[in-house]
Formats: structure tokens, C-alpha cells, sequence
């Protein structure tokens, strides 16, 4: 049972961090330029997959081997093969597509780093009720840090991900367990990336981060879900970054990991109080005002 309530806690993040973003709008400026980003690389990328239609097709199924009848009676076989080749090509064709999107959803979200960065800061400072921390060389420092870790996590994740494709291509049986495999990295990944953005403020190492979400694993599934499921909405796809990020920041205030500061200075009223656990009581109120 407690398992099942830190997952519904994950999953539910998604609609405190809406409702954030719905009561702060001072925020909104910062959350529009994911969006248009995401709107501009999305729409390139369908005018591109139109244009190109025929020659990604044929690209994506090369492999598919080509099936000639000989006599009259062997179309017994090569009609339903000729059927199962044309469902595996818009199975092939559909695959590139996704993967093409995905790759535009992580370089979007590279382009927009520096934006989240800032965005996940003010959404920090407003939940504290402090200044968060800032790099001694200022805001175009912030900026160039928030897009080198944005790529070294970009690289992990496909690292990673290219990994476990190898291995379902190259050892027998094991495409039965990659896929799933695959998803539960996603799934574990997602709001990893996305709180990644206070954690690098506070300098919180990569091996403690993962201690953090082997530590929450329900809580972490229930937000990586809430997350896949946000980016697979088509519409609300573009606007997932500026949501998501500041889900993934009402996380790690909420639940921080060793190296960062619990969530003490301010008491944000949405579904319920954002202090982390254990937090000692607070006697008085920040000068932020809850909404």
C-alpha cells in the first residue's frame, strides 16, 4: 500500500505543478519560450517527414527481404508473407518516425535549457522563499551549464538506450526483455532529467542522484509515467517541458536527495503542503505569499 501511495504521489505531481504554473504568472513569460521552441521544431519536423515521405519509407524498410511467387499455388504463402512485410514496413516507418520526434523532443529541449534553468530557479525561489543559489560567473555561466549538463544527460539516456538495442539485435531471446527494459529507463529517467535542474545548482553528484531514485523507486514511476504519458498527448506535447521541469523541481524540494537543502523556508499551499518529509515545523511564515 505504501508503495502504491508514493506512486499516485508521482503521478499527481504533474497536476500540482499545473496548478503552480496556473497561479504564477509572472512564470509564464519563462514557459512560453519551451513552448514556442517546441512548436517551431515539431512543425520542421513534419514539414520534413511530408516532403521526404517516399525516401524515409524506403529507408526504413531496406531491410524487409522481397518475397517472388513462383508457380500459381506457392501465393498460398506469399500472400499472407507479401500482407505480414507490409505490416512490418509501417511498423519500421512509424518506429523512425517516433524515434525522429523523440530526437526532436531532446534537442528542444537542449535548445531550451538555459530557459528551464532559469525557470526552474524562479520556481525554487518562489517555493523557499529565498534567493537559489547562483554560479559565481552569473546568468550567462547558468546558461552555458544548464545546456553542457542538458547534453551529458542527452548522451546518457542514448547511450544507454542504444545499449539495450544492441543487445535485443544481438542476443537471442532478449527482445523480450528489452523493450520493457527500455520503457522502465525511460520511466526512471524522466523525472531524473527534469529535477536534474535544481540538482546541478546544488552541485549534487550524478552517482547520488541515482541513490535519490533507486531510493523512491514507486514515487520515481509514478512521476516518469505521468511524464511519458504528458509527452505522448499530442497538443499538450508542447507544452510539456515548462511542466515538466517544474514538476521535476516540486519533486526535489519535496523528496530532496542527499546534497540539497530540505524544503523549509516557505509552506506553498496547492493539493497540499510541498515541505519535504521529515522537515522540521515551521513556527513562521516566509514573506512568500501562498496562493
Amino acid at each position: 500500500m505504501h508503495a502504491l501511495k508514493q506512486f499516485a504521489q508521482g503521478f499527481r505531481l504533474h497536476f500540482e505543478a499545473f496548478g503552480f504554473l496556473a497561479h504564477e504568472r509572472r512564470l509564464w513569460p519563462l514557459a512560453t519560450i519551451p513552448l514556442f521552441l517546441s512548436v517551431l521544431c515539431f512543425a520542421l519536423l513534419i514539414l520534413v517527414w511530408i516532403h521526404y515521405a517516399g525516401v524515409l519509407y524506403a529507408f526504413a524498410t531496406a531491410w524487409l527481404p522481397e518475397l517472388t511467387a513462383g508457380a500459381w499455388y506457392t501465393w498460398l504463402w506469399i500472400g499472407p508473407g507479401h500482407f505480414l512485410l507490409f505490416l512490418l514496413g509501417i511498423a519500421a516507418f512509424l518506429g523512425l518516425l517516433g524515434l525522429s520526434m523523440a530526437a526532436a523532443y531532446l534537442l528542444t529541449g537542449l535548445l531550451a535549457a538555459p530557459f528551464l534553468d532559469v525557470l526552474s530557479r524562479r520556481i525554487e525561489e518562489r517555493v523557499r522563499g529565498s534567493s537559489a543559489k547562483t554560479a559565481a560567473g552569473g546568468a550567462l555561466r547558468d546558461a552555458l551549464h544548464a545546456l553542457r549538463e542538458e547534453a551529458v544527460r542527452c548522451s546518457f539516456f542514448f547511450g544507454a538506450q542504444g545499449l539495450l538495442f544492441l543487445a535485443g539485435a544481438l542476443i537471442p531471446g532478449a527482445q523480450i526483455v528489452t523493450p520493457a527494459a527500455a520503457l522502465f529507463l525511460t520511466l526512471l529517467f524522466l523525472p531524473l532529467d527534469y529535477a536534474s535542474y535544481l540538482l546541478d545548482r546544488h552541485q549534487v553528484r550524478f552517482r547520488e542522484r541515482w541513490h535519490w531514485v533507486w531510493n523512491h523507486p514507486s514515487l520515481m514511476l509514478g512521476c516518469g509515467l505521468g511524464a511519458f504519458l504528458t509527452c505522448l498527448i499530442p497538443g499538450l506535447n508542447f507544452a510539456a517541458m515548462p511542466l515538466l521541469v517544474t514538476s521535476g523541481t516540486l519533486l526535489a524540494l519535496r523528496y530532496p536527495p542527499q546534497g540539497t537543502e530540505p524544503q523549509t523556508h516557505a509552506e506553498v499551499k496547492l493539493s497540499g503542503n510541498l515541505s519535504a518529509p521529515n522537515a522540521p515545523s515551521q513556527t513562521t511564515r516566509s514573506s512568500a505569499t501562498p496562493y
